[in-house]
């Protein structure tokens, strides 16, 4: 609909299994998913040590959208400043 996935950053936080080792296929398999390269996956794992969360697996994740098309833009009316 006119716009497509930039990058995404995620930051997973759970106390078990530890993520570090398989990072870097849970990227690629992200950005197959997603259709963008691997560089544009972020992920941060995290465990949960002094956020009294535990139990929990928490996700965090932030993706920037790009506009293929450009569109029309709204104006904003201009404020003038005397001295």
């Amino acid at each position: 609909a006119g716009y497509a996935i930039g990058n995404v950053d995620s930051s997973l936080i759970l106390l078990a299994p530890k993520l570090g080792p398989h990072a870097g296929a849970i990227r690629a398999h992200l950005a197959k998913l997603l259709g963008i390269a691997t560089d544009c996956v972020g992920l941060k794992a995290k465990t949960p040590e002094g956020i009294g969360t535990d139990g929990a697996a928490i996700a965090n994740v932030v993706v920037l959208l790009e506009r293929l098309v450009e569109g029309p833009k709204r104006s904003v009316g201009k404020a003038v400043v005397k001295k």
